[in-house]
């Protein structure tokens, strides 16, 4: 079970992640993110352990990988110019 020390307001969150605030409530529109909300005043609340996966996850998808780095050489050299081929 999370301790209240788990949790992150979106101000908190938003320097954690090192975002605006804004992301994170249009994140949650989007669905991309989602929150906790506090019981009594129904406010976002993100657990650390929720935003640690979602920054992995989009470390994940933004990260190119070896093959494709190969495969942007290999073009590069293809399209080099033959008169630097002696270079």
């Amino acid at each position: 079970m999370a301790k209240i020390s788990d949790y992150l307001t979106v101000g908190s969150a938003a320097e954690y992640l090192g975002v605006h605030p804004d992301s994170l409530r249009r994140w949650d529109r989007d669905g991309k993110l989602k929150p906790r909300r506090h019981p009594i005043n129904n406010f976002r609340l993100y657990l650390r352990r929720d935003l640690d996966i979602f920054l992995a996850q989009v470390c994940r998808e933004r990260k190119p990988s070896a093959r494709s780095g190969r495969e942007l050489q290999m073009v590069s050299d293809d399209h080099r110019n033959p008169s630097d081929a002696g270079r």
